[in-house]
């Protein structure tokens, strides 16, 4: 049966079974029958039933051996896939009730973890809340892997043995927003009270922003999912109080976390 390293075995045909069994025939018999002679005679009759025999062999035998390169190429996925993925440790801590990031790796940080989770550490029940952050990095990870981060602890292990954990708190950044709105002389739509476009601008922020991520205002709020009743908008940003507005994209590290009040967003309608 052929083998080629792009298609794998490849099954032998009726008439290529066929023509290996005349060229037997021919030799055994000193015969000189050509293929199309040969389908006429009874060898070919009394022969063909093994040739389908042949046939289903080779198939199935192909077919075993594409299932065991699959199960090799799923194997060594396996071998090789990180010990620890980050996205499952964030998603188990979300399912408990944490907002986390993770920082991405760097050559400078090969071989280290650094998950931010935002708690308040001034919160009477934070030691809890701390233990159970540090139980979670432990049933997601895999022993033996350092942690970067200012809050450190302990977990158990099944076998009794204390493991080191840590993770980062957030630095929060009591972002104020200023909301342009340029309104169109043509749409013939009012403008919503200034309450109701600072709610659709609060409820777009909590659907869509996350901690550790850029933030980028023109996503936040758009004429065309927001304000059908605008010719442009423009949303800046101010990180701290007395700072200069921006409406660039701020690039976030994995702990920054911008904090949104409607007591401090300002809309501007022109």
């Amino acid at each position: 049966m052929p083998y080629t390293d792009k298609n794998g075995y490849v099954p032998h045909t009726m008439e290529e079974v066929m023509q290996l069994i005349l060229l037997d025939i021919n030799d055994q018999f000193n015969t000189s029958y050509s293929y199309d002679q040969f389908v006429g005679t009874g060898f070919y009759k009394f022969f063909y039933v093994l040739a389908q025999r042949i046939v289903a062999l080779d198939t199935s035998f192909a077919e075993v051996y594409a299932k065991l390169q699959d199960y090799v190429r799923f194997m060594n996925e396996q071998i090789n896939a990180p010990a620890v993925n980050p996205e499952r440790a964030l998603k188990i801590l979300r399912t408990a009730g944490f907002t986390a990031s993770v920082r991405p790796v760097t050559q400078d940080t090969a071989g280290e973890l650094a998950f931010c989770v935002d708690l308040d550490d001034k919160l009477p029940n934070y030691a809890t809340q701390k233990q159970r952050v540090l139980d979670i990095l432990k049933t997601c990870t895999a022993g033996g892997i350092y942690f970067a981060g200012t809050e450190t602890g302990t977990s158990i292990l099944s076998n009794g043995q204390a493991m080191p954990y840590a993770f980062f708190l957030p630095a929060r950044y009591e972002v104020s927003l200023k909301l342009t709105i340029h309104a169109s002389a043509s749409s013939g739509l009012a403008v919503p009270l200034e309450s109701q476009i600072k709610q659709t601008l609060a409820d777009n922020l909590a659907a869509m922003y996350r901690m550790g991520v850029d933030f980028e205002p023109e996503r936040y709020f758009t004429v065309s999912r927001d304000a059908s009743y605008a010719a442009a908008v423009k949303l800046e940003y101010q990180k701290e109080t007395g700072g200069a507005w921006s409406d660039e994209v701020y690039k976030a590290d994995f702990k920054d976390l911008f904090v949104f009040n409607q007591e401090r967003m300002e809309t501007v309608v022109l």
